[in-house]
């Protein structure tokens, strides 16, 4: 699978994690984003915003197992 990411081309899927629901939600406007064209419903699933670091370890950790990630490269 290949999606785009910062001007580049990338194979692996990234999560994306941001802390604080308030100021990400304030700072960028996702739907008008996709309005615009800009970024997709499917890149937009890339984001987990979150304002709890426990929930977060718990995605990223969730996200390692679920993919059979390994190595420090992944």
């Amino acid at each position: 699978m290949k999606e785009l990411g910062f001007g580049r081309i990338i194979k692996k899927r990234v999560p994306i994690v941001l802390y604080n629901r308030e100021f990400w939600n304030k700072v960028i406007n996702w739907d008008y984003l996709e309005e615009a064209g800009t970024i997709s419903k499917k890149d937009l699933d890339l984001f987990h915003i979150s304002d709890s670091v426990d929930e977060i370890f718990q995605y990223i950790t969730s996200f390692i197992e679920k993919y059979q990630l390994k190595g420090p490269n992944f």
